[in-house]
């Protein structure tokens, strides 16, 4: 979760990227493309499309910037951007398909993050991937940005374009849906 000092270097690094500092963007890139691609690999039907949908993320934002907006929170606006692109993917695709790649591939968890680590080492991979393929996409999308993801109630909000309350209940939906679904052994 998000703590002061990231904040504070994120809302540096947006303003480096604002006046066009590549330096900061390739900053930008290294600390959230693994994030958005894990992000994306829970979501998009294989690690390839994933990785082309992390790529646009990132063209996408800098072409924001590059057009005169301003970006006011670098990790949120990555997250809708990220959530756009893989709708935009969806709805061109008729069909879509369930993902069921081997996700381990690009999931990496810093050895600080003891939540990441607590859930890699809870869980099978493959059984929670199967599982969030049985549920509504809204509850899919709303868990692994709160739970994989680790974003905050207000960062899933902004990125989601829906109030606080919404992602409560959603939250609590989806927990119940995969609860339905994959059973959790005491």
């Amino acid at each position: 979760m998000a703590n002061a000092w990231t904040k504070l270097t994120d809302a540096l690094l947006a303003d480096r990227i604002q006046r066009g500092d590549h330096e900061a963007f390739s900053a930008a890139y290294d600390r959230y493309a693994p994030l958005i691609l894990r992000h994306l690999s829970y979501r998009a039907p294989n690690k390839e499309t994933a990785e082309d949908l992390t790529s646009k993320t990132f063209l996408k934002v800098w072409e924001y910037v590059k057009s005169g907006k301003k970006i006011t929170y670098l990790k949120q606006f990555l997250y809708t951007t990220a959530q756009n692109a893989l709708t935009d993917h969806y709805r061109r695709k008729s069909t879509a398909d369930v993902p069921t790649d081997d996700l381990t591939a690009y999931d990496r968890p810093d050895e600080h993050d003891r939540a990441t680590v607590m859930l890699d080492h809870e869980f099978d991979k493959a059984a929670l991937a199967e599982a969030l393929s049985k549920i509504k996409p809204e509850f899919r999308d709303v868990l692994v940005m709160r739970y994989i993801d680790e974003l905050e109630i207000e960062e899933v909000t902004k990125a989601l374009d829906v109030s606080p309350n919404a992602v409560y209940v959603r939250v609590h939906r989806a927990l119940k849906s995969l609860k339905e679904v994959m059973p959790i052994k005491p």
